[in-house]
Formats: structure tokens, sequence, C-alpha cells
């Protein structure tokens, strides 16, 4: 945890998450590849590694809001991580960290 706020770091949560959620995954594998393994095997046809992080981090981000029940027509990775946590019912925060440590905490 962050040393004297009570909250855990962005940083380890969202590791822990990802790879908890990955087969294969080890300590030695970047917080970024991580990731783009994630995301790809989550987004399905039409991504490939060719595309960068941010696209596949966005497409995942619309396709969890419409898993969710949600419709997105964001473009900000701001709005899309506010809209991804008030599609799982949470109250969103005007700040994307808050809005990622909400995700990463709380979604099995």
């Amino acid at each position: 945890m962050a040393v004297g706020t009570g909250y855990p770091k962005l940083a380890e949560l969202e590791r822990s998450w990802f790879q908890t959620h990955l087969t294969g995954a080890t300590p030695q594998t970047s917080i970024n590849q991580l990731k783009k393994d994630y995301y790809l095997s989550q987004v399905g046809s039409g991504y490939s590694k060719s595309n960068s992080l941010a696209e596949l981090e966005q497409a995942w981000l619309k396709k969890v809001i419409v898993d969710n029940g949600g419709t997105s027509n964001q473009t900000y990775d701001s709005e899309l991580w506010a809209e991804v946590v008030r599609s799982s019912g949470k109250t969103p925060s005007k700040f994307i960290n808050q809005n990622k440590i909400v995700f990463f905490s709380t979604t099995a």
C-alpha cells in the first residue's frame, strides 16, 4: 500500500489483477506485456499485436462496458474508465487513476 494513504498503489493493483487473469504470466513479464496479452485475449478478432496498447485498452474498456449492459461512444480514456466503473454499479470518480483503483480492487 502507498505509505500513509491507506490505498494500494495503482501499479501494484494492476500487476496483481493482470497476473491473476492471464495464464502463463510470470513476475518477470512487464506490465505492458501483461496488459497487451490480456487485452488481445479479450477483444477478439480485428485486433493483433500490431495494435497499440492504447487501442487495445480502449477496445477492452468498451467491451467491458457492453458486457455490463451499457453502451459507450466515449473516446477518451478518462471517460471510458468512468463508464466502466459506472457500468459495474459503482460511483465513478472524476480522476482516472481512482477509477482504475476501484475497478482493479473490486472486479474479480
